[in-house]
């Protein structure tokens, strides 16, 4: 029975993978993830050329650059547009709903089992099994989230795993591309948020916008404006 609920899909071992770089064979667990972390923190600039630049690194410096960032397009064009065609801007900001046992059960219960787990190991079939157990804690657990407004760090860790492209030379760390592996609980925590979210930008959102909003797409926006 225990063999049922635990696995260990989705994560690579150094056995999966072997690379060249400079003429040397590379199998080794440590090196690979040298190598992949390397490669995919300088993505950006080995495909540009230009090294993207940091913005802020702590919470003071961010507070300042979202600041700076309003107070320079305040007078841009489409910043003016939005504003004249959208009254929503009057309205409250969206905020987001607690939610219930029964919420989080139904969510939990639509989670797809055959997708990978995250760095906690914990299996969604095992967490759709003890549902009617953890319903309850985790909808409180989430509420008191969204009540202090903290994301709680664990469900922010991601393990970063390299997937085939079968593009042809496994070999070479080109052929692998990053997946993003959540944990279950993650997962359960952002599909809550993503309700009042989706809900939100329906309701307050400029029709020349796509992003979070439910069965709408930058094609509808495309249609919108020649349209209009």
């Amino acid at each position: 029975m225990e063999h049922f609920f635990l696995t260990n899909k989705g994560h690579i071992s150094s056995n999966d993978i072997v690379l060249i770089e400079k003429d040397s064979i590379i199998t080794e667990e440590k090196k690979l993830v040298e190598l992949f972390n390397n490669h995919y923190i300088n993505i950006v600039q080995n495909s540009s050329g230009m090294k993207p630049e940091l913005i802020c690194q702590s919470f003071s410096v961010k507070a300042k650059c979202v600041e700076e960032i309003i107070s320079n397009f305040q007078t841009h064009p489409s910043i003016q547009c939005i504003r004249r065609e959208n009254t929503s801007l009057d309205k409250e900001p969206i905020s987001f709903a607690l939610t219930t046992a029964e919420s989080v059960a139904k969510i939990v219960l639509s989670l797809d089992t055959k997708k990978a787990t995250g760095f906690d190991m914990i299996p969604t079939r095992l967490v759709k099994h003890g549902v009617k157990t953890i319903s309850s804690p985790l909808s409180n657990a989430i509420n008191n989230s969204i009540l202090e407004r903290i994301f709680p760090d664990n469900a922010k860790v991601a393990v970063v795993s390299p997937l085939d492209k079968n593009t042809g030379n496994k070999n070479t760390i080109l052929n692998y591309r990053p997946v993003s592996l959540l944990s279950v609980f993650s997962k359960v925590y952002e599909k809550v948020l993503k309700e009042s979210l989706v809900s939100g930008m329906n309701e307050y959102a400029s029709n020349y916008i796509s992003a979070y909003r439910a069965n709408y797409s930058t094609q509808h926006v495309l249609i919108r404006l020649l349209v209009e």
